[in-house]
């Protein structure tokens, strides 16, 4: 039996033992979600390397697409993880850890990780199909187009796993209010840091192939990095299933409400800050004429006065963040982002939501306390950001609301938008009677 072999055989051991502890934990009631996904990722790993100890691919395309096989659930569940932390699983509905709420790059990051590995294994596979080499044999030799095939994937690997262990290590803080929690995260902290190294040994190891030219030295090399890959991949399997055997309930403590609400209140108080400030010095010029038409053709659609409002509030929205002064010119922007993001994270999770209240004292006009569920700008925001193209969302989106198309409409009139954002909003009925509405209110007035 190769050397190669050993290793596949040694790595099948490792992951069935996973397997086996995993189950354990499904037998004795932790049958929650991770369990079971980790405990498929552990089994499908397991039998895959054991298939390539078995099979010992020869040729070198089929070394290619034998090497990446395992890879691919590697990716799923560095993927699965990302997600899980940003809180945008499939079929869930959760909010992000707490260290993610009040940076919206990194949630975005994250987010992006499926698109990212995916795209990194595909050009693996591409560039392993058409630039063939040993990859399924560690002692051998490489050319450069196996350096290729291996770094930009295990690089990219190896940074998501990175960057997924040092989020579970802050979320493992002093901060943290229950022990089992902090241990619970710290636990994975530990299993994506030892995944992160696999990764990198895995890209060390294909530079070594490749500079090493001494047969003797490069083995000796060779060996030492597939002990440690052994040793590293045993940690990452044994924190993973410690950390999950950690059960632990989720409450909303009062310093977590405390730490969460502190974000959402300075990004809104920040960008209240700045919104009014455009207005006392006298830079909403604009907003007047084109409230007053968006008013009349509201009127002449016969839309709700909550909807006219919203409507009109979009382009005051517009007006302050596009006349910002110049040291405030990316601080708008940003500001309205960041709040409607940390606003959408939270409403995401209605029992999270709805234990974030704000006084009157801090604004709101009703006598009582109002939830972030109420919380001003939200709708309107959105739209704002959507119209100017600060967002994600899709204008094309046939759901959209009559008051959206008659802010869009307005916005463009006044010079708050550009034409060709809301060009893919006028092939739709809701918009060409806005349009209409609209001009009907200019030629009246």
């Amino acid at each position: 039996m190769s050397q190669g072999q050993l290793q596949w055989l040694s790595l099948a051991l490792v992951c069935f033992v996973g397997f086996l502890l995993l189950l354990g934990l499904w037998l004795f009631d932790r049958r929650t979600r991770f369990v079971v996904v980790f405990g498929i990722g552990m089994l499908l790993s397991s039998g895959a390397f054991g298939l390539l100890a078995v099979l010992n691919p020869v040729g070198l395309r089929q070394q290619v697409a034998a090497a990446l096989a395992p890879e691919l659930l590697f990716i799923s569940i560095f993927a699965w993880i990302c997600l899980a932390q940003v809180g945008t699983l499939p079929a869930r509905a959760d909010a992000p850890l707490p260290a993610l709420l009040s940076r919206p790059r990194l949630r975005s990051v994250l987010r992006r990780s499926p698109l990212v590995l995916g795209t990194a294994w595909l050009s693996a596979f591409i560039v392993g199909m058409v630039w063939p080499s040993p990859a399924m044999q560690p002692l051998a030799h490489a050319p450069v187009s196996y350096l290729l095939f291996k770094w930009p994937l295990m690089l990219i690997e190896a940074f998501y796993a990175a960057l997924s262990s040092a989020i579970f290590l802050t979320a493992a803080g002093r901060e943290v209010p229950n022990g089992r929690l902090r241990a619970k995260n710290a636990a994975f902290a530990v299993a994506a840091f030892c995944g992160s190294m696999v990764a990198l040994n895995a890209a060390l190891n294909a530079a070594v192939r490749f500079w090493v030219v001494d047969a003797s030295f490069r083995w000796a090399v060779v060996g030492l990095q597939l002990r440690l890959e052994l040793i590293l991949a045993s940690l990452s399997v044994i924190a993973a299933a410690v950390g999950l055997a950690l059960q632990y309930k989720p409450v909303l403590s009062t310093t977590l409400l405390q730490r969460l609400q502190s974000a959402w209140l300075n990004a809104y108080d920040r960008f209240e800050s700045l919104r009014w400030r455009s207005v006392a010095v006298g830079r909403a010029r604009e907003v007047t004429r084109a409230s007053y038409h968006l008013a009349r053709a509201a009127e002449w659609l016969g839309l709700p006065e909550s909807n006219k409002q919203r409507a009109l509030e979009v382009v005051e929205l517009l007006v302050a963040m596009k006349n910002a002064s110049p040291e405030e010119d990316a601080l708008k922007p940003l500001s309205a982002r960041e709040l409607y993001e940390i606003q959408t994270e939270i409403l995401r999770n209605h029992t999270l939501a709805s234990r974030f209240t704000r006084s009157a004292s801090w604004g709101f006009t009703a006598a009582e306390p109002q939830s972030i569920l109420s919380v001003p700008h939200y709708d309107a925001l959105g739209a704002a950001l959507e119209i100017i193209g600060e967002t994600q969302g899709d204008t094309q989106d046939p759901a959209r609301p009559l008051w959206y198309h008659l802010a869009a409409v307005s916005a463009v009139d006044a010079g708050l938008a550009q034409r060709a954002r809301t060009e893919v909003l006028a092939c739709q009925p809701e918009y060409a009677m806005a349009l209409e509405a609209y001009q009907k209110a200019k030629v009246e007035i």
